[in-house]
């Protein structure tokens, strides 16, 4: 345990190192996102319909994968991706168009965790079953830490990091490599990955938004 949180104290400070490249390349993909986006969006499908159209395909997902073999799936894997692609640019078009909320923020936390953990503990359970419970406990974390802000905060949200974003990829990534048995591996090492860079961003956002009082 002692060597676990070791691991996570000394993958916050490397985020920390990383955070000012990585934002300067997510605020130049928000800049090119915006120039599509702005004058082109249909007024009618607003960024909250977006995430709440990505809650309800998450949700349909979980009893699809168990009753139809998800192994091999190219279909699975499409859409998934269409998920994931629309998590990119809700967040955009919300301050684009200047449809930015807190109930809006914690909805796309919220489809967030529920595309990547059913899927997550389905695909890994039996082959790795210490990541999946690991998983499931900071996943949790991260969304008790979201309602307790959202609740007492005047319907404020944790606002995500750079390591929150870097953990979202990464296990975004691990659900669709994992489809195919052969990457297995793989995936494993994103999803580690991805567990560990989210502890970061749990401590992170811990000291920012609750130690410090905001």
């Amino acid at each position: 345990m002692t060597a676990l949180i070791r691991s996570i104290v000394w993958i916050e400070k490397l985020a920390g190192i990383f955070e000012n490249l990585i934002d300067r390349i997510l605020e130049i993909k928000e800049k090119i996102l915006i120039t599509l986006i702005k004058n082109r969006w249909p007024a009618w499908l607003s960024a909250n319909k977006l995430t709440g159209s990505r809650l309800i395909v998450a949700l349909a997902i979980f009893p699809w994968v168990i009753l139809v073999d998800y192994r091999g799936n190219e279909v699975l894997a499409i859409i998934l991706i269409v998920m994931i692609l629309t998590d990119l640019i809700d967040g955009v078009i919300a301050r684009t168009l200047n449809q930015t909320s807190a109930l809006g923020s914690l909805l796309d936390k919220i489809a967030d965790k529920t595309l990547v953990m059913p899927l997550g503990v389905i695909e890994f359970w039996s082959y790795d079953p210490w990541l999946v419970g690991l998983s499931l406990f900071g996943m949790s974390v991260i969304l008790f830490l979201a309602f307790v802000k959202f609740f007492r905060s005047s319907k404020t949200v944790v606002p995500e990091n750079t390591a929150g974003k870097l953990c979202s990829a990464c296990y975004s990534l691990a659900i669709i490599i994992a489809i195919w048995p052969d990457w297995q591996i793989w995936a494993d090492h994103l999803g580690w990955g991805g567990f560990f860079v989210g502890m970061a961003s749990i401590m992170q956002n811990f000291h920012r938004h609750f130690l410090a009082g905001k």
